[in-house]
């Protein structure tokens, strides 16, 4: 009779015996080089974990991981899908709204206009409140607010509305994301002060103390994030602006466990999943920490998130659907109470119906076709996402302990020290994306030239604009955060194609200068293609060739005022030198060559080659550089 299974006499792998496995299928590339990345923070972001990573983890669903999906709403639903509606039109954002319930929207999140030119929705009165909500069950539907500079205005005039129409203080739920110091830093500017708005908020939540489901204040860092925040700063302000309404709120009368409630974060999530699902979860673990040291019980953190708008291109927007894909997943896996997804087109203009839907249902699907809510924390126990996490709470902590030695998150705003280290982290990243360490799929990377244009909805106006007097009086200021879009460097270059095209009926050219066979030339053809489209130049040419003035035939009948040699190393040291002077007696004003030079640089340089391009180059300023020489009248 065979003995009873013991799982214990079997071995339990470790790191090594991994690796062993990994080396195996990467075929003896370089398991870090490959596998392991380093985020904007300097963490490892290593997949290979196991009973040796050295983590503290909790219990995986336990607080403060757990979702606390009791209190999303009524419905069994997971998470609660939020749509946000921004048109200028009142008559228009009632009826989206309307429409947005009907398709699987869970709440209403109206973006409300800060001033009469402003984007959002012109609510200029409580009347103008009242008609977009027409028709909506406001005993059932959370009414999310985001008014920015006038968010205690917008949360009085809905308080009023539950008033008016009876509903029971158990029954109201939303947010008012009252939130003074992320304002001031996304617009440089706030009516009164901060003080003056927080002590509004203490007088707005005694208002709603009969709901645990209405949230007062709202920490908001999409304006970090969208200025080039890395994570671990994103969390260090989200604590540091927390902390700070927690004494604000508590020196107006509101208890600091009342307070911590009332509490809102707006976090993001972007298209590099395991970082923000360890993110969401680190945050969580850093509130508990911070309110047990507020000498109350630890709360759980309410978090909502927006895919991040700094991620959302211009150019080839479809792929942005993939890309708010996985941030939802990471938003849903995370534990985000409250999910946004922005829409695909959400760069070019007003969503239309189209983008909204889909928008709507990379939601409904995860919930709905991938079960993705059906386990609380599923990353909860799994070792690199639990080390990840260890790590960013770590790193956010040291970040969050410095701005609180600085004096807060209100003096690093006012002395311009927080804004200059987002700018020296959003600065870092723009390097690496420059160089193409980082892509940009569908712009810096498989651009394509001829792309339709992206359909979006006509803006049909705001309302009529009541008389609208500043909130409080006087003003604060400081240095506004300007939004960093990981794209915009190289969809500025497309611009200027654009304009080039509009006006001469062509666009900037480069001749491909193909040197031998196919086989030859056909990587880096391939390559350069790429990489000058992904700037807006066209690049012609398709034939190989063995002599230098067939070459420059070729060249001159492309109508191109550039070329880049593409060929193979051992074909550059026969025929670079002599193509390239071939070009330049040609007319060519810049002649590059696809490589990297080595020793031959020197030699090359003097038959004519002005420089080189290779993965790991400044390509961005070699594109710049490349449309300068192009837009010369000379």
């Amino acid at each position: 009779m065979s003995s009873a299974f013991d799982p214990l006499d079997f071995a339990i792998p470790q790191r090594e015996d991994w690796l062993k496995r990994v080396e195996a299928t990467l075929k003896g590339a370089d398991y870090k080089k490959r596998l392991v990345s380093i985020s904007d923070d300097g963490i490892e972001v290593d997949p290979l974990g196991g009973p040796w990573v050295k983590v503290t983890p909790e219990w995986p669903g336990v607080a403060p991981f757990t979702r606390g999906a009791a209190a999303v709403s009524d419905k069994d639903a997971p998470w609660i899908v939020d749509e946000v509606t921004e048109v200028r039109n009142v008559a228009t954002a009632g009826k989206l709204v309307r429409k947005s319930l009907a398709a699987g929207a869970s709440a209403v999140h109206l973006r409300v206009a800060e001033e009469p030119a402003g984007e959002g929705i012109g609510l200029w009165s409580a009347q103008d409140l009242e008609a977009v909500l027409e028709g909506v069950y406001l005993e059932a539907v959370p009414v999310r607010l985001d008014a920015g500079e006038r968010a205690v205005q917008l949360a009085d005039w809905l308080i009023a509305l539950w008033d008016g129409k009876g509903i029971a203080q158990h029954d109201r739920a939303g947010s008012f994301a009252v939130d003074p110091i992320g304002t001031l830093a996304r617009r440089g500017r706030i009516s009164g002060t901060v003080a003056d708005h927080v002590k509004t908020a203490a007088g707005l939540i005694s208002r709603v103390s009969g709901s645990n489901r209405v949230h007062v204040m709202g920490v908001d860092t999409r304006a970090y994030h969208a200025a080039g925040a890395t994570e671990a700063q994103e969390m260090a302000i989200a604590l540091a602006t927390a902390v700070a309404y927690l004494r604000g709120l508590e020196a107006n009368g509101a208890s600091v466990a009342e307070a911590a409630r009332s509490i809102e974060f707006i976090l993001t999530t972007d298209a590099d999943v395991f970082p923000s699902i360890a993110k969401l979860r680190a945050f969580r673990r850093l509130w508990a920490r911070v309110t047990e040291a507020c000498g109350i019980v630890p709360q759980p953190a309410w978090i909502a998130t927006e895919s991040a708008r700094r991620m959302i291109t211009k150019r080839d927007p479809w792929v942005n659907m993939l890309r708010v894909t996985a941030a939802t997943f990471a938003a849903a896996v995370g534990g985000a109470q409250v999910i946004a997804v922005t829409p695909y087109n959400a760069a070019l203009g007003t969503p239309d119906d189209f983008a909204r839907r889909i928008a709507r249902n990379v939601q409904l699907m995860l919930q709905e076709e991938s079960g993705i809510g059906r386990v609380v924390d599923p990353a909860g126990g799994a070792w690199a996402v639990e080390r990840l996490t260890d790590d960013l709470a770590t790193k956010a902590w040291a970040i969050f302990q410095q701005i609180e030695e600085q004096g807060g998150i209100e003096k690093m705003l006012a002395s311009g020290s927080l804004q200059a280290q987002i700018g020296a982290a959003a600065d870092k990243r723009a390097k690496d994306y420059g160089r193409r360490k980082r892509l940009v799929t569908g712009v810096s990377a498989f651009p394509k030239l001829d792309e339709a244009t992206a359909q979006t909805a006509e803006d049909e106006g705001g309302n009529a604009v009541h008389e609208l007097a500043p909130i409080f009086a006087g003003e604060t200021t400081v240095e506004a955060l300007a939004p960093r879009p990981l794209a915009q460097d190289f969809e500025a270059l497309r611009d200027r194609s654009d304009e080039i095209l509009a006006a001469t009926g062509a666009r900037p050219r480069i001749f491909l200068a193909n040197l031998g066979k196919l086989t030859d030339y056909n990587t880096r053809a391939t390559w350069a293609k790429n990489l000058f489209e992904a700037g807006g130049i066209e690049a012609v040419g398709d034939t190989g060739y063995a002599a230098a003035d067939a070459l420059a035939a070729g060249f001159v009948a492309s109508g191109a005022k550039i070329a880049i040699i593409c060929s193979t190393d051992d074909l550059y040291g026969e025929l670079a030198a002599p193509a390239a002077a071939a070009l330049k007696k040609a007319g060519a004003r810049a002649v590059y060559l696809a490589g990297r030079p080595g020793e031959a640089e020197a030699g090359l340089r003097e038959a004519g080659v002005d420089g080189f391009l290779f993965e790991g180059a400044d390509v961005l300023a070699s594109l710049r550089a490349a449309h300068d020489i192009l837009t010369k009248t000379a």
